[in-house]
């Protein structure tokens, strides 16, 4: 059965979805069965890992950084499956970023808005982005909840971090 999107993004869904290779295929422009719910597997599964836990992000997961290699593939993959997870219209809708710089990112491609004000509704790890008043929007919402608990991929131990 074929997924219709936007789909509320249940990171557990996730959790052994990203491999080494699959990002490497993903850098090298081997997109050959690349869809939103591989990249969801890629950018999401990568929310389990050690490295996302340190706040490590992969400098391919940007859309900027494609952007700039003229790269548009890699690009609007990584738009359409951060598109995939809410419109941004309510904290209900909220679009699913894995870090802070995926939301000014989102918004530079979707609209080309000046944004008037920026506040994180901790009860909730959204993030509100209120702009100059126009008539399509004023105000996106983000989820950033997974950048907040990236903590708890971490193995640990009495007086510290294990690694792997």
């Amino acid at each position: 059965m074929e997924k219709k999107y936007p789909l509320k993004l249940n990171y557990l869904d996730y959790e052994h979805s990203f491999s080494p290779e699959l990002l490497k295929s993903f850098e090298e422009s081997r997109l050959n069965g690349f869809d939103i719910e591989t990249m969801r597997g890629l950018i999401y599964g990568y929310t389990f890992t050690e490295d996302y836990a340190k706040g490590v992000i992969p400098k391919s997961f940007s859309m900027d950084y494609w952007a700039s290699r003229h790269d548009c593939a890699q690009e609007q993959l990584i738009f359409d499956t951060i598109s995939s997870t809410g419109n941004g219209l309510s904290q209900e809708n909220a679009i699913c970023v894995i870090c802070v710089w995926q939301e000014y990112e989102y918004i530079s491609r979707e609209w080309a808005l000046k944004i008037k004000s920026q506040k994180l509704l901790l009860d909730k790890n959204i993030d509100c982005i209120e702009f100059e008043k126009l008539p399509m929007v004023e105000k996106l919402y983000f989820d950033i909840s997974r950048w907040f608990e990236r903590v708890k991929c971490r193995k640990y131990e009495p007086f510290g971090i294990v690694e792997n």
